[in-house]
């Protein structure tokens, strides 16, 4: 399970930053980005998020689903 969940996160990692270098979580502490990823609380609508595709938005959206059963 925590296998799972590592690689889970690493394709989210992977994702967010190669695409343009900036979080959706709008967190200030590790504990405020724990509860974000958790209950999947992030925004795209930041300037650094402007260029990014829709489909690559939607795509990285899937990747946070809170359920690893429905999660790409």
């Amino acid at each position: 399970s925590y296998c799972l969940h590592s690689v889970n996160f690493t394709l989210f990692s992977l994702n967010i930053f190669s695409l343009c270098g900036f979080s959706p979580f709008q967190v200030e502490t590790p504990d405020e980005l724990i509860e974000s990823i958790k209950y999947a609380k992030y925004t795209f609508n930041l300037p650094e998020w402007e260029q990014i595709s829709e489909e690559a938005k939607t795509f990285i959206s899937y990747l946070l689903v809170p359920d690893p059963k429905k999660r790409y």
